[in-house]
């Protein structure tokens, strides 16, 4: 079977000029059979995303920080240099992490966040 993974992505603005970039419907292959719908909670040192049996490499996420005022980022391994950083109250993604991905992690900035996410192997 193909297609069993949609996503839709619009990002625009309106602040002197405007500007609106809309994907529509994006069609992904679920390759896997696995996915994680969970929520976390983060602190301030760096901790693995829970993935459950989802294997990173080419997974699919999207994630919403569930803070009022502290952000959250995300790595795409222990030490890492975040590549996302998720302000209080966004969402991030969806997006595919690449293939070199193995084990993301998460960290708060200010103090620790609720995250919730899904996480779906591609």
């Amino acid at each position: 079977m193909a297609n069993e993974i949609t996503a839709r992505g619009v990002l625009a603005f309106a602040k002197g000029d405007a500007a609106k970039f809309d994907e529509g419907e994006i069609l992904a292959t679920m390759t896997g059979t696995k996915w994680l719908e969970g929520r976390q909670t983060v602190g301030t040192a760096e901790e693995a995303l829970i993935l459950g049996e989802v294997p990173a490499g080419s997974a699919w996420l999207i994630l919403r920080n569930r803070d009022a005022a502290n952000k959250v980022q995300i790595k795409p391994a222990s030490g890492g240099v975040a590549l996302i950083e998720v302000q209080a109250g966004e969402t991030a993604g969806p997006f595919r992490f690449a293939s070199a991905v193995t084990a993301p992690f998460v960290q708060a900035v200010t103090a620790a966040v609720d995250i919730s996410y899904l996480l779906v192997s591609a």
